[in-house]
């Protein structure tokens, strides 16, 4: 990855490949048109680019097919909406494993000498380390500063089968004990009045279906469950056909 020049990434067929790519050649030189049909995903795309690349050679015609599954029907409908391949989903996947180079090969060794095997921070990883550092920095300057709330509580009578509370807040800041009983002190002599009461409507919306990270979260503060029992049950109900798919980032 040329760094100087935008990151500019230079490809080299891995030498336990030649045989597949000749395979491919050789088909290609045996038919008239060729079509890319790999995975409908950033990754597939950019597999299709490197394939299409290796057979400019052959001066044939090239396009992309999107096959969203393997069936009569959408692999006739796919063929009469033939397509170039999407450069910008190819870049996409060229900066996903350039970051995985410059960064998950670079801090991945850090990791395991320092931390223990079997580990790695790559581009996804190192992100979350440097929020948790942050925070914990955050959390280690903390200067803990005393205050006090009030709150005062009141009761007025009204009439037969209806009830009336009502709430204040002394919102002004009190830093210390002192102040805070001579508040108290001048409150408790006042006259509090109501001067406005405002009605309004509040919808409460449900929340959404349940992710894997939102399931472990629930459990965890809820049932103080640990992520792995909260897999293992989630598994045995989804074995039981009592929720649908446990291991998902989509509320679909």
């Amino acid at each position: 990855i040329d760094v100087k020049n935008n990151y500019e990434p230079t490809f080299e067929l891995m030498d336990d490949k030649h045989g597949q790519l000749k395979g491919i050649l050789d088909a290609a030189s045996q038919v008239d048109d060729i079509l890319i049909a790999s995975d409908a995903d950033r990754e597939g795309e950019a597999i299709g680019w490197h394939i299409a690349k290796a057979l400019e050679k052959t001066k044939k015609p090239i396009k992309r097919v999107w096959l969203k599954e393997l069936t009569k029907k959408e692999i006739e409908k796919s063929i009469k909406n033939l397509m170039d391949l999407d450069e910008n989903l190819v870049e996409a996947q060229k900066a996903r494993r350039a970051l995985d180079r410059l960064v998950g090969y670079t801090i991945s060794p850090y990791v395991i000498r320092n931390f223990g095997k079997n580990l790695s921070a790559g581009r996804c990883q190192s992100v979350v380390v440097k929020m948790i550092v942050d925070r914990e920095r955050e959390i280690e300057n903390f200067k803990p500063e005393e205050y006090w709330n009030i709150q005062a509580y009141l009761l007025k009578s009204l009439p037969k089968n209806e009830s009336g509370k009502f709430y204040a807040k002394y919102v002004e800041k009190i830093t210390d004990k002192t102040k805070a009983l001579k508040v108290k002190d001048d409150l408790d002599k006042s006259v509090f009045t109501i001067f406005d009461v405002e009605e309004k409507t509040k919808e409460k919306k449900p929340l959404p279906p349940f992710i894997t990270t939102s399931l472990q979260i629930a459990a965890s503060t809820k049932l103080k469950f640990a992520t792995t029992k909260t897999m293992n049950l989630a598994q045995s109900l989804f074995d039981s056909s009592l929720i649908t798919y446990h291991r998902v980032d989509s509320t679909r």
